[in-house]
């Protein structure tokens, strides 16, 4: 075999090292996508409940002119105004961690995207190179 028949065969193998590589790179960002993925339906389902503790905690308006005295009504209203605003701290930051999901999803998607990419041109090396290879050894034994 001709020195330009290993110089190929090289080249190939560098290429299929690549490719396994990239495999591997695109193997962990979608294990990491699908977990973010899961975090983020989990932290959707906690602002869901949150939002609707924080609607009962709206609905309940204590009427001062029912069993207790005025006093005690007011300090029950007041414990439910300040248990909405502790509830709307408390969803805004898990709104905002899950905006944060929603971003670095969108950013490994397009990792993912780019990884693929990169597979399919490697791919496509790889196949020049094996005709390359062919037709290098074909010169060979016709030469």
């Amino acid at each position: 075999m001709s020195s330009e028949v290993y110089r190929l065969i090289n080249q190939k193998s560098n290429y299929q090292a690549s490719l396994g590589s990239l495999q591997n790179e695109l193997s962990v960002l979608s294990e990491k996508r699908a977990r973010l993925e899961t975090a983020k339906r989990d932290l959707e389902g906690s602002i869901q409940t949150g939002n609707q503790t924080k609607q009962g905690f709206v609905s309940i308006v204590v009427e001062k002119s029912e069993w207790a005295g005025f006093k005690e009504k007011e300090y029950e209203n007041l414990f439910n105004e300040i248990a909405i605003d502790k509830l709307n701290s408390f969803i805004n930051m898990l709104q905002e961690v899950c905006d944060g999901l929603t971003g670095t999803i969108a950013s490994i998607g397009n990792s993912i995207e780019n990884k693929q990419s990169d597979i399919v041109y490697v791919q496509k090396q790889i196949s020049v190179t094996d005709s390359q290879i062919a037709n290098e050894k074909k010169k060979g034994v016709t030469e």
